[in-house]
């Protein structure tokens, strides 16, 4: 943090496990030392001029009587934004939205409060959506969903999803989303399934011919997103699932 601050740095993202599982096994603390330590660190964050948002590694895991009091002290002491983390993919979009009533409603403190999801279970865009629904204003994501083992929430998704589903504004450009994710696809060398949502190559590829029939007669049939919102094409396959309608309309075309 003092290097940090050295730096000119004004934002820092003070992170700790708050898990008995963490606590014990990771850190060897015992809860109290371990609130000693992250009240301290955030008290000396916020006197050194910086923004200190709190990282509850594995809150999903940690007893909600320890965290919801920590949380409390913490924001008393300076912290910014409390950041409630599924570290382990254990929670389900039921079971989160749970856990953040339970700790927005025992907040005495008023705070932001954001969400940190992983992917184990495919469940992190689910479960960042759930926990917006709940009132969570600052999830945390990345492009392309890349992350520790199988990922986080892909901000594609969320931010797709958050528009078209949650009617919730943003100000993200969704036309430059599908350059955005091929910038990071090709630097980060980890290449995209190609029914990988909003920036698969088959995203927005039709063949069966029951679909495409829909779609010639009317995009809303089965296109859930319009590929040129997030600056993509819309393309049709030739092959053993197309319909005559296709065939038809492509001779038509050429």
């Amino acid at each position: 943090i003092a290097i940090a601050a050295d730096c000119g740095i004004r934002e820092i993202f003070a992170f700790s496990p708050v898990s008995s599982i963490h606590l014990k096994h990771k850190v060897q603390l015992e809860e109290s030392q371990a609130e000693e330590r992250i009240l301290e660190a955030v008290e000396y964050g916020v006197v050194n001029g910086l923004t200190v948002n709190l990282v509850a590694e594995d809150t999903a895991r940690a007893r909600m009587d320890f965290v919801i009091p920590l949380f409390n002290k913490a924001t008393r002491a300076g912290a910014s934004l409390i950041m409630i983390c599924d570290t382990v993919s254990v929670m389900t979009p039921t079971t989160i939205r749970t856990l953040v009533a339970r700790i927005r409603d025992g907040m005495q403190e008023k705070v932001r409060l954001g969400i940190h999801c992983h992917n184990d279970f495919g469940l992190a865009t689910a479960n960042t959506l759930a926990a917006i629904e709940e009132g969570i204003a600052y999830p945390t994501t990345t492009i392309n969903g890349i992350g520790e083992r199988a990922g986080n929430a892909a901000m594609e998704e969320v931010v797709m999803a958050s528009g078209n589903l949650l009617d919730i504004r943003h100000s993200v450009k969704t036309k430059l989303l599908y350059d955005l994710c091929c910038l990071v696809e090709n630097y980060s060398g980890m290449f995209l399934a190609p029914n990988k949502p909003i920036a698969g190559y088959n995203a927005f590829r039709h063949e069966s011919g029951i679909h495409v029939d829909g779609l010639l007669k009317n995009l809303q049939t089965y296109e859930p997103i319009r590929p040129e919102t997030v600056g993509r094409d819309r393309s049709y396959v030739l092959g053993k699932h197309t319909g005559r309608n296709l065939i038809k309309a492509l001779l038509q075309e050429r």
